[in-house]
């Protein structure tokens, strides 16, 4: 069950500044974790009560294909668990 428009509205509109400015910037040592959540964005875990977070193997299964050769896993998928942290309270605050 991937993410519906609707769902990812949320997700952008809490990430909003106070000014609801729609434009945001995402600094360069970023995108990869971005990309690679992006990449994951069907493979959400779901429960009677709603998203519960990502399935961690498929995203450890996605992860070596938007690695450069010598990155830090690692270090990619904290990031990734920290863009899902934020997107699940962004998610749970619209319920």
């Amino acid at each position: 069950m991937g993410l519906s428009n609707e769902m990812r509205q949320r997700i952008l509109d809490n990430a909003k500044p106070e000014e609801h400015n729609r434009d945001f910037t995402i600094l360069p040592d970023n995108i990869p974790a971005l990309n690679l959540f992006l990449a994951c964005q069907t493979q959400w875990r779901t429960s009677m009560s709603g998203f519960t977070g990502l399935d961690y193997t498929a995203v450890l299964a996605v992860l070596p294909l938007h690695c450069e050769p010598d990155s830090d896993h690692a270090e990619l998928f904290g990031s990734v668990q920290l863009i899902e942290s934020g997107a699940l309270r962004a998610l749970s605050r619209k319920r």
